[in-house]
């Protein structure tokens, strides 16, 4: 994921562009959604610290099959928020 923040008339909409174009030419479309971005930073923050990989989460994992959970948004969203809200893991 990449966050490009600046004033209007910098250029954002241009590099978006370029990129798209250019670089992210050959990404699948499975790459390209919400669900896929989720997903992907769900992953990256389990195997940073497995300590937000917490029983509330994988109970929830638990509840929907894998095929129902990384198609649904609000259900990656939701795994999302209860990890940042994870005191204890910081």
């Amino acid at each position: 994921m990449l966050w490009i923040s600046a004033n209007p008339g910098c250029g954002k909409s241009v590099l978006a562009r370029y990129l798209l174009d250019s670089e992210l030419r050959n990404v699948s479309s499975d790459q390209r959604s919400a669900n896929g971005a989720l997903s992907c930073i769900l992953h990256q923050l389990f195997m940073q610290k497995r300590e937000l990989f917490s029983d509330r989460i994988l109970k929830r994992f638990e509840v929907y099959n894998k095929k129902h959970l990384l198609t649904s948004f609000e259900e990656l969203w939701d795994a999302l928020i209860i990890t940042s809200q994870d005191n204890q893991e910081g």
